[in-house]
């Protein structure tokens, strides 16, 4: 297995209007990295559809990472959230 060469993070928070755009867009301009890429979606607490749409694109390209929390954490909790709910 190939070791990950470029991870794309991209923190979202009710952005589900842009998802899939761009993702579109991302997969689109990783077509030309080379060796192995990742986009890592990090979602931090979204009240809107954004997870769900994540999701979604994540079913259909395995290179979509995902780290959310379901709750506004403290700041110093933030890893810990993080660690717990992440989806690798």
């Amino acid at each position: 297995m190939e070791s990950i060469s470029l991870s794309v993070v991209i923190p979202v928070y009710n952005e589900a209007e842009n998802i899939r755009p761009l993702v579109e867009s991302l997969e689109s301009a990783l077509r030309a990295a080379p060796g192995q890429t990742e986009m890592l979606f990090v979602d931090d607490g979204s009240t809107d559809q954004t997870l769900a749409l994540l999701k979604e694109a994540q079913e259909k390209d395995a290179r979509i990472r995902i780290a959310a929390t379901s709750v506004k954490p403290l700041p110093w909790r933030r890893g810990f959230a993080w660690r717990e709910e992440r989806r690798w």
